[in-house]
């Protein structure tokens, strides 16, 4: 598995996006038999990466939601 260039996750041979890598993952893991229900995937939540400041897992979509606070807002016009 590996990020690609346009953001999306290469599995398999395939760019999937975050979701469908995801799920991809877990049907890898437990089988062709994985119920559709159990294959849904929020690629944001289920991916993990290091915080940069305290070195733990954290999900995707808290990196990205930490990142953008950390840039100060602009006043609207």
């Amino acid at each position: 598995m590996e990020v690609l260039p346009d953001g999306k996750v290469g599995f398999g041979g395939e760019p999937l996006s975050l979701s469908a890598a995801g799920a991809a993952v877990k049907v890898d893991i437990v089988g062709p038999g994985l119920p559709d229900s159990a294959r849904q995937t929020d690629g944001w939540d289920f991916w993990k990466a290091p915080d940069p400041t305290s070195g733990q897992l954290i999900s995707l979509r808290n990196l990205r939601r930490d990142l953008a606070r950390s840039f100060p807002r602009r006043p609207f016009p």
